[in-house]
């Protein structure tokens, strides 16, 4: 939210010099605002959500992509990770709490969302659950988009005498198909939200990604890294990429690199090498139990890492 200058006159009597009246000047602090950038299962882009605090409470908007249509349950998640694998994104912990809590009424709870034809959403609320420094706690947080709708624990008597362990944790929303970590950053790029863009920065450190949103700069944490998959190069063979991890890009695009550079490195391969503009250092490297090499590849703010055999 933009600062707000607010003028006021001051009241008197008429000025026989003909002066103006006094004027004094009241600006308010933008907002604060932080943001995660969504990843689908698959690695993909998802749409991003945002968080702003005023007067004690957070306003989320999400828009969302790349998910099935139908009913989600979204909530945010204890810990910052966002790590896929099988099931995906089991990092991200239990719903968020505050206090002893139990579902519906953990922090971390939040409305469904409705993904509609096009595989996209929108969704505002306001909710005064959390707050800022609840969500930039020591281990991060996760917001998470579920496969299946939140019941909310409501189980009606007719059906069962009471809720059981699984709908008081996770309200039956299933697994988990799309997760941000809130202060993740991101590649440049302009925010879906109008007014809000991002720009990733490095000086010596890990990229940090600054979220400007109509005159309110927040500086987040550096850029989330995400556990990919394995990469096989020859069927029934041992050669392949495995440890794969993406910093500043989706898995994606890492997977993608590393089908390249996989292909220009071996476990006892060089020690440098450029591949499409990142440049590949041969860390370490072992010989048992298996031939193996760790690559560091580096591109600006984007980096890939991957164990070769």
């Amino acid at each position: 939210m933009a600062a707000l200058a607010l003028t006021l006159a001051a009241c008197g009597g008429d000025d026989d010099d003909g002066g103006s009246a006094a004027q004094t000047t009241v600006t308010t602090a933008p907002a604060p605002v932080v943001a995660a950038d969504m990843v689908a299962a698959d690695g993909s882009a998802a749409g991003r959500v945002t968080f702003t605090e005023e007067g004690g409470r957070l306003t989320v908007e999400a828009r969302l992509t790349n998910l099935p249509p139908g009913f989600h349950g979204f909530h945010i998640h204890a810990t910052g990770k966002c790590e896929r694998g099988t099931p995906a994104f089991t990092s991200a912990g239990g719903h968020m709490v505050v206090g002893d809590q139990a579902h519906p009424t953990h922090a971390g709870d939040q409305p469904v969302v409705l993904v509609m034809s096009d595989r996209s959403a929108e969704l505002r609320f306001t909710t005064d659950r959390y707050t800022l420094s609840d969500l930039q706690a020591a281990e991060g947080r996760a917001v998470i988009v579920h496969a299946l709708p939140d019941n909310y624990a409501n189980v009606p008597t007719r059906y069962v005498r009471r809720p059981d362990a699984t709908t008081l944790s996770t309200g039956d929303a299933g697994d988990r198909i799309a997760c941000g970590v809130v202060g993740g950053g991101s590649t440049p790029s302009t925010s879906p939200f109008t007014g809000d863009t991002t720009s990733t920065t490095t000086a010596g450190a890990p990229a940090s990604t600054t979220t400007t949103r109509a005159g309110s700069t927040t500086t987040a944490r550096a850029a989330a890294t995400l556990n990919c998959q394995t990469i096989g190069f020859t069927p029934n063979s041992e050669d392949a990429a495995s440890s794969v991890t993406a910093t500043g890009l989706s898995c994606a695009e890492a997977e993608a690199f590393v089908r390249i550079a996989g292909r220009q490195t071996s476990s006892g391969g060089p020690a440098q090498v450029t591949v499409e503009g990142y440049n590949c250092v041969r860390v370490r490297s072992v010989q048992e139990p298996l031939p193996q090499a760790f690559y560091e590849c580096t591109s600006g703010a984007k980096k890939v890492t991957f164990t070769r055999s």
